[in-house]
């Protein structure tokens, strides 16, 4: 039973954190995630303050998600998807949250895939630069399903690996421009180190 508590207080906190929660809209504003629309993807990157960099140049000083938002809103109010290994997960809208629990004592949670629908990064505190990466005509569901299928970060890898799969992919299906996602992600790096 103590446990219970604990794993409760624990989540209450961890919502409480205005530092990795998203506002969410109301429920009224929330897009059909089925409807076709023009979109516009970015590369968010969050700051971390839990995490000591390994130099100016650790890509992992930061944390990547992609961001998509109907064309001409400014990105006010984004769906985000990344890869992490926090112990809840969000996917799909703020009520849709599961526990990304260690497979044993000692041990890292894996990472999982997350998705939120209809948030609002501008009111996250971590939230460093948004860069545009390209557009396509498609549905919430249709980027939700694509990114879907992508390979889970393994031991030494990180939400950047899964950002980095996650540009890629929007390459081949024409959703992103074509540029070295090497290079890039270092330039993002740079960009953001700049506007801390």
């Amino acid at each position: 039973m103590l446990r219970q508590w604990i794993t409760l207080l624990s989540f209450l906190l961890w919502l409480q954190w205005p530092s990795f929660i998203y506002a969410i809209p109301t429920e009224a504003v929330l897009p059909a995630i089925n409807q076709i629309e023009e979109k516009i993807f970015t590369l968010a990157l969050f700051s971390r303050p839990e995490y000591v960099p390994y130099g100016t140049d650790d890509l992992n000083t930061f944390h990547w998600a992609i961001h998509a938002s109907k064309k001409g809103s400014r990105g006010e109010v984004v769906d985000s998807f990344d890869a992490s290994d926090w112990r809840y997960i969000r996917q799909g809208n703020k009520q849709s949250v599961i526990s990304n629990h260690p497979p044993s004592k000692g041990h890292p949670s894996p990472f999982m895939y997350q998705y939120k629908y209809a948030v609002e990064p501008a009111n996250v505190q971590t939230f460093m630069a948004r860069i545009n990466i390209g557009s396509a005509t498609t549905s919430t569901i249709e980027v939700t399903e694509l990114f879907r299928g992508l390979k889970l970060p393994g031991p030494g890898e990180s939400c950047l690996n899964w950002a980095q799969s996650a540009m890629l992919e929007m390459q081949l299906k024409g959703m992103a421009k074509q540029f070295d996602v090497g290079t890039f992600s270092q330039k993002a790096l740079e960009y953001a180190l700049g506007r801390v």
